[in-house]
């Protein structure tokens, strides 16, 4: 009864989200933002996410790694001026979860940019490693499986021995 109910809990439990972002999606401005944010429904975990901002013609703008307070993730930027920016991000949430998408903005054209198709979030300085237990584990499965193989070849062999053994004593 308890696996069941816990089952039915995580099945209903709110998946994390990206819900606002500043500026927003569509947003057309003025100026250029000194930053773009992100506001989770959970707490932000700014070491496992990243975020990038690209210009119109596919050109990385420069941008500070992102800093999180607590469900929000702030990325510090240097746009060169008037155009159409995506914003590409792949957050992960404290724990557990993670959000990936992208949107726009323009700067200085007064009408909302295009919707683009989604841009891949630029993965420049932004790594997630190999967990050494998760190693480890993969590690002894394949031994495991391995072993498991080795004592399947060697079953029928072991059995073909046994017939003509038991053939000779006829």
């Amino acid at each position: 009864m308890l696996p069941q109910l816990l089952a039915a809990l995580a099945l209903t439990a709110p998946v994390p989200s990206i819900v606002d972002s500043m500026p927003g999606d569509g947003a057309a401005l003025s100026a250029p933002p000194a930053a773009v944010e992100l506001l989770g429904s959970r707490p932000i975990d700014a070491g496992a996410s990243h975020v990038g901002v690209r210009d119109a013609q596919g050109r990385a703008v420069p941008a500070d790694p992102p800093a999180a307070d607590g469900s929000r993730l702030r990325a510090a930027v240097r746009l060169p001026g008037r155009g159409d920016y995506t914003v590409a991000y792949h957050v992960v949430f404290a724990g557990g979860g993670e959000a990936i998408g992208s949107f726009g903005f323009s700067v200085g054209t007064a009408v909302r940019p295009p919707r683009a198709a989604p841009a891949p979030p630029s993965h420049a300085g932004h790594e997630h490693g190999v967990d050494p237990f998760g190693a480890s584990l993969l590690l002894l499965d394949a031994a495991v499986l391995l072993g498991a193989a080795l004592l399947l070849l060697r079953r029928p062999a072991a059995m073909r021995r046994h017939r003509v053994d038991e053939e000779s004593r006829s």
